[in-house]
């Protein structure tokens, strides 16, 4: 009796000691679409540390199934069970977490017709709930092994055996992928879709390709913070859910091998862990040789408790130069840790991973340049000879693209940036053939500009020099673009949070300035936009702004051989609501005030401009209640545009 006992309370301690529970929807007769069938003993011995429940159609549309559930499974590759999916989309949506087996997510809708299942056309309807666009057939790669993301080799990588792989478009990260033998990653048979309660998501590739594409479907895995809300569009937003997707189709029975078991125990214990994010944010990309680099970290833990410690490396090749370790706390941990000495010039690896009870659960790689002076200023130079671009002196034929970063919203050299992504890139784009690139800024705001200097920020200077380093790194030239189509009023002296001000009212606006600002892009249908104030090439604290801008950053860098400028990406002069459509006015008070000057010194009599523009002098009065030419007077006609005079002197 008293070892009875004492079986009984070690069983209930083993299972008090089991994770939330782990519901597997399990149907007889249900069909598996584009993946391999897999017995329910795989599943048992795969979740073997989880409380796990089977549960069929009719089980999930008990609110009991799924409460409480730390993960749910779903099996049958592409096949997607309508007559429960209103269970499943409520669970997903409360912040439940997912784990799907092979085939295309969500993509064939299985209803139970007179008593058996048939499958319905193929269709994007049920996988838009959660951010996919749409998934089709990777092309086909040559021979390839499984890998775990960049810093995750706690996990244990098993071989995928699949007889094919699919794409899924959406805001996704590659958390395992197929790397050949020069190391490039193609197809990601596992992705994750983190979604975050209140923003800092996964960062990852952008909105694309998560799945195939080389550095496409690779880029930015471990480095960003990618969106809070569901991926994609269409999505319904789901608080502190995870869902990893094993998307592809496997050989016959290889989800009953050892390395199918394998691959479903590790992707569910990461899925059933929640969306847990860990990023390190380097203060300075670039450090001079006499400063001791920072580190901060974040860590997320959603509505989970976190233990553990987050570690630290530095590496310099593959070197640990040093190791830092915080503790963890409460549901977030925010720490500042300095390394204990400067570093020579050169490249560095910042290698972070969360650890619980020595295991590991997150990772992420940042990379921290210490600055070679003598390295910046080298390196081939650019030219031009004749009709000819030059490098060192011979023609040069550019191959290149526009690039920023391959992670999550890399746009801005001002805010966090991953100089590891940077340098990771770099040496891919060489390796394939990559000579020139363009990076720039497309959106200047106040957050990039030093209130007191009201050039650019330090932060956003010594994030470029790590930029152009590893540029240089890899022998590619850079072309940097200042603005992209216009420059935008800045006020640089309002804090960064506040917008630019507001373009006038159009129901308030001066007749004159309506006129002026056209209806719409192409002047043509719907009330013209108020002009945008100030005006941007007039103004002369804009223009100072401008300069103080264009400044900071061309006098830090002038010395640099392989770097050349562009002002801006597609010029547009004139009214930004009016781009590429001519030299438009503005209709600003600082415009209009240099067009009166402007004919006063020209004409110097109001009765030689009447003369001239063919009209009375009684209906121009005075320089100074001329009007600025309309878009009708600016469009070009053969016939009864008696203002083209006007414009011909805009």
């Amino acid at each position: 009796m008293r070892s009875s006992f004492a079986v009984l309370c070690l069983n209930l301690a083993c299972v008090a000691l089991l994770p939330a529970k782990t519901v597997v929807f399990w149907q007889e007769g249900f069909p598996t679409v584009a993946s391999q069938p897999v017995t329910r003993d795989a599943l048992v011995q795969a979740l073997a540390d989880a409380d796990t429940a089977f549960t069929g159609i009719e089980g999930l549309k008990d609110p009991a199934a799924l409460a409480g559930a730390s993960l749910l499974v779903l099996p049958y590759g592409s096949a997607v069970p309508v007559g429960a999916w209103s269970a499943i989309q409520g669970y997903l949506r409360a912040g439940g977490n997912l784990l799907v087996l092979g085939g295309q997510p969500f993509r064939v809708p299985v209803r139970l017709v007179d008593g058996k299942f048939v499958q319905g056309v193929a269709q994007d309807s049920y996988a838009r709930e959660f951010g996919i666009q749409h998934t089709y057939v990777a092309p086909q790669q040559g021979a390839a092994k499984f890998e775990w993301r960049d810093g995750y080799s706690f996990l244990r990588a098993p071989a995928i055996r699949a007889q094919r792989f699919f794409v899924l478009e959406g805001r996704f990260n590659g958390l395992g992928y197929m790397v050949n033998s020069e190391g490039l990653k193609g197809a990601a048979p596992v992705v994750v879709s983190d979604r975050a309660a209140g923003g800092g998501g996964r960062g990852g590739a952008g909105e694309g390709v998560a799945g195939a594409g080389a550095a496409g479907a690779a880029a930015g895995v471990v480095g960003g913070r990618g969106p809070g809300v569901s991926g994609g569009r269409g999505g319904a937003a789901a608080a502190n859910s995870r869902a990893v997707l094993l998307d592809f189709e496997p050989a016959a029975g290889y989800w009953d091998s050892a390395d199918g078991i394998s691959l479903i125990h590790e992707t569910a214990a990461y899925a059933r862990q929640g969306p847990i994010t860990l990023t390190l944010e380097m203060p300075f990309s670039t450090v001079m040789p006499e400063e001791t680099p920072r580190v901060r970290i974040h860590l997320r833990g959603g509505r989970r408790e976190l233990t553990g410690e987050v570690k630290v490396e530095l590496f310099s090749g593959a070197a640990v130069l040093e190791t830092l370790r915080a503790p963890c706390s409460g549901t977030a941990v925010d720490a500042e840790l300095a390394f204990r000495k400067a570093y020579p010039p050169g490249f560095y690896t910042v290698r972070g991973v969360w650890e619980e009870n020595g295991q590991g659960r997150e990772a992420y790689y940042n990379g921290l340049m210490v600055e070679d002076r003598k390295l910046l200023t080298s390196g081939p130079a650019l030219g031009a000879k004749g009709d000819f671009l030059t490098r060192d002196g011979k023609p040069f034929f550019p191959v290149g693209a526009n690039y920023f970063s391959t992670e999550a919203n890399g746009w801005d050299f001002a805010g966090p940036r991953n100089a590891w992504i940077w340098e990771r890139d770099f040496a891919e784009m060489q390796r394939y053939g990559v000579n020139f690139i363009r990076t720039g800024v497309w959106s200047l705001n106040a957050r990039q500009l030093d209130a007191a200097n009201k050039g650019a920020t330090e932060r956003f200077l010594r994030n470029l020099e790590a930029f152009l380093l590893c540029a240089r790194r890899h022998n590619i030239i850079v072309n940097w673009t200042f603005y992209a189509f216009t420059p935008n009023p800045v006020d640089p002296s309002k804090p960064p949070s506040q917008p630019p001000p507001a373009p006038a009212d159009p129901a308030t606006a001066a007749p004159a300035q309506i006129a002026a600002a056209g209806a719409g892009r192409g002047g043509r249908g719907g009330a013209p936009p108020a002009p945008p104030q100030p005006n941007v090439y007039l103004d002369p604290a804009s223009v100072k702004t401008e300069l103080n801008y264009v400044l900071s950053i061309v006098n830090r860098f002038k010395d640099l051989p392989f770097l050349c400028w562009d002002l801006i990406n597609e010029p547009s002069f004139a009214n930004p609501n009016r781009l590429w459509t001519g030299n438009t006015p503005n209709g600003d008070p600082a415009e209009l005030d240099l067009w009166h000057v402007w004919l006063a010194k020209t004409y110097g009599g109001i009765e030689a401009l009447a003369s001239a523009w063919r009209v009375t002098p009684d209906s121009l009065g005075s320089f100074d209640r001329v009007p600025l030419p309309t878009i009708a007077q600016l469009t070009f006609g053969r016939y009864q545009n008696v203002g083209m005079a006007r414009a011909s002197d805009y």
